[in-house]
């Protein structure tokens, strides 16, 4: 650090020293030490378990039931799976006219937000 910013070692250098620097290197393991053994090899190894006990869970009597169906591997920067929500189906034409109701109101607010941005853009401009 001591010959960034010398003639031969500019910030530029230093940037890209930091951006190349591989998975294997000391920075590397300093920003993310809960990511230093989870190459991509190994997380496709996590995937292949995971799916594996999926495989072996869907034989058994809860997972032809559909129930207690086992947790994958934790990984970093991979949430785990999202629980599923139960719910009724609607029939096509109430869903189509819900969808709608949802639209206008994304519409409405987005169009509401652009006049609020232009207002603000006025106001700091000194106009009115």
């Amino acid at each position: 650090m001591r010959w960034v910013g010398e003639e031969w070692f500019t910030w530029r250098d230093l940037l890209v020293f930091v951006q190349e620097s591989g998975r294997d290197s000391a920075l590397f393991r300093a920003m993310y030490p809960d990511r230093v053994e989870w190459e991509n090899t190994n997380m496709l190894l996590a995937a292949a378990v995971d799916a594996l006990n999926i495989q072996i869970w869907q034989k058994t009597k809860d997972g032809q039931k559909g129930r207690k169906q086992p947790d994958p591997i934790p990984r970093p920067g991979v949430n785990p799976r999202a629980r599923r929500v139960r719910g009724e189906a609607i029939p096509i034409d109430q869903f189509k006219k819900k969808m709608e109701q949802l639209r206008k109101r994304v519409a409405v607010s987005s169009a509401e937000e652009r006049t609020r941005s232009f207002k603000r853009k006025d106001k700091d401009n000194g106009s009115n």
